[in-house]
């Protein structure tokens, strides 16, 4: 996650300092990589849920995304590094990081059964919320004293690294299989049907949509209303890894003791509340960025907890030669949800200000902490 991370915030770096790009370019970049996560990210499931072989098969791909940033190096280093090649290695990369998240999925089916399951879950979350702060703090940080497109080899050496390190669950995943699995065409009717039945993980998709919202104005926020100095958003933003690892480790507990309708319903009021500490900060002065630091470690750790505990539940009802398929539908259907969100949060802090899409924030999280309450019940 560190490596990808830091790919990810350095390679538009690489588009805008490097080769002179601009927005069109970088938005081709994202859309690219978004493409192919949402595009493949199915099939690849599918192929991995008749497969004994995950880690294998996980290790290879983090070469595989490894090699696409040291391509882009090399292509720097002798001089013929263009956009098109750029955007060609981004996709292998894309390729290389969907099958590794999809997979580790299918590695935690193999390995775990019931609430082992919940518990490696929030796990991986509370991995993912760290790495990614990181990643993305420490790549932009080191193109202070190098150029943006060597910054990418610390995405090449943790890859081939994490690799080694996945390689040491190759016995434990092929030891569990089943030949007598289904892995007949209605697979994918159930698959289907698992997850428009699924309740909690309906609202999560809201809850995607509605932290999406909040997500563009966010920044203009911090600098323009709050007045806290560039220098300190790093810092803001960091205070979301704590969160998350809080978060990841809290799941198990949380949900072996309490409904997922209170698990959601207290999220989404504690999320809404964590965004009115941040509007009342306006004209604390010195307060403002406690606040703004507050903020980022909550919404953090209840988004996680909300969004771990619902997918591990969904994962521990959910056959193993299913997993891979069900929790990537999951996946893309929360990815799916944040477009239209993050549409909506644009438009409404272009035109009406940051206060006002912070504002439908919290009135659209109350209003789902109540559909959770009236309409998951479970």
């Amino acid at each position: 996650m560190v490596g990808s991370s830091t790919a990810e915030a350095v390679i538009p770096l690489v588009i805008v300092v490097t080769l002179g790009g601009g927005p069109g370019e970088i938005s081709a970049v994202l859309f690219a990589t978004l493409g192919t996560a949402l595009v493949l990210r199915l099939p690849i499931a599918r192929i991995l849920d008749h497969r004994t072989d995950e880690a294998s098969v996980q290790a290879l791909a983090l070469v595989l995304a490894g090699i696409g940033s040291a391509l882009i190096w090399a292509a720097w280093m002798i001089g013929v590094l263009t956009y098109p090649f750029l955007l060609a290695c981004v996709l292998l990369i894309a390729l290389g990081r969907t099958v590794v998240s999809t997979s580790g999925y299918a590695v935690v089916g193999r390995i775990a059964d019931g609430p082992e399951r919940l518990r490696m879950t929030g796990h991986l979350s509370s991995v993912n919320s760290v790495g990614s702060v990181v990643g993305e703090a420490v790549g932009p940080a080191l193109t202070r004293f190098v150029p943006p497109p060597v910054v990418l080899l610390v995405d090449v050496v943790l890859s081939v690294v994490s690799a080694i390190c996945v390689r040491s669950l190759r016995r434990a995943t092929g030891e569990v299989a089943n030949a007598d699995e289904d892995v007949s065409s209605t697979d994918a009717t159930s698959v289907w049907t698992s997850i428009r039945t699924n309740r909690p993980l309906l609202t999560i998709w809201m809850i995607g949509f509605v932290a999406s919202v909040s997500a563009p104005a966010i920044l203009v926020f911090l600098l323009d209303v709050l007045r806290i100095p560039m220098w300190l958003i790093g810092v803001t933003f960091a205070a979301a890894a704590p969160g998350g690892i809080v978060g990841g480790l809290l799941v198990r507990a949380v949900a072996g003791r309490f409904r997922a309708s209170v698990v959601l319903a207290t999220g989404a009021v504690m999320s809404a509340l964590a965004i009115g500490l941040l509007l009342g900060a306006n004209g604390l002065g010195h307060w403002a960025l406690p606040a703004a630091i507050a903020y980022e470690f909550l919404t953090a750790l209840f988004g996680t907890l909300m969004i771990a505990s619902t997918m591990g539940r969904l994962q521990m009802i959910t056959p193993s030669h299913r997993v891979a398929r069900t929790m990537s539908a999951a996946s893309i259907g929360l990815e799916a949800a944040a477009l239209p969100g993050l549409l909506v949060g644009g438009t409404v802090g272009s035109t009406a200000g940051a206060e006002a899409a912070l504002t439908a924030a919290v009135a659209l999280y109350v209003l789902l902490a109540g559909v959770a309450v009236m309409w998951v019940r479970g």
